[in-house]
């Protein structure tokens, strides 16, 4: 799986949020609606729950805004089940673009593309459609 130049942390930065932000960072907004649930979905893990962010107008647009301006020049923005679904098609909408879903394995039909990876707590695969890798072009996830 390729990768674009963009590394973990492209988009938290200290820059300033704009419209309204009262001066904090994309990543103080984020940290603030952010809710963290140790020990889950197994003892070790730290899960990170964005139900608060996305549930916020203010704090999803900043992020929303943020993405977008990382994310411009894209054809095609794709989002990781499920969460990453909204996100995506928030992004997607801004820029005028497609969504692609990138889903966890299993729940696409034949014929699909799978990438593994691994877990604090095991492994895990997503899957994409067979014949959507051609329509991503110039992709974001």
């Amino acid at each position: 799986m390729e990768h674009g130049p963009l590394g973990a942390g492209a988009v938290t930065s200290n820059r300033s949020v704009p419209s309204g932000g009262g001066g904090a960072s994309v990543d103080d907004v984020i940290a603030s609606l952010t809710r963290e649930v140790a020990d889950f979905p197994v003892p070790g893990v730290q899960f990170r729950d964005l139900t608060p962010l996305l549930a916020d107008r203010r704090g999803f647009a900043v992020v929303t805004d943020a993405l977008t301006d990382v994310a411009s020049g894209a054809d095609l923005v794709a989002g990781i089940d499920a969460r990453g679904f909204v996100m995506a098609g928030a992004v997607a909408c801004r820029l005028g673009t497609g969504v692609l879903a990138i889903r966890k394995a299993g729940k696409l039909p034949p014929p699909v593309h799978t990438e593994t990876y691994t877990l604090e707590y095991g492994t895990a695969a997503l899957e994409i459609p067979a014949d959507c890798v051609e329509l991503a072009g110039r992709s974001v996830v």
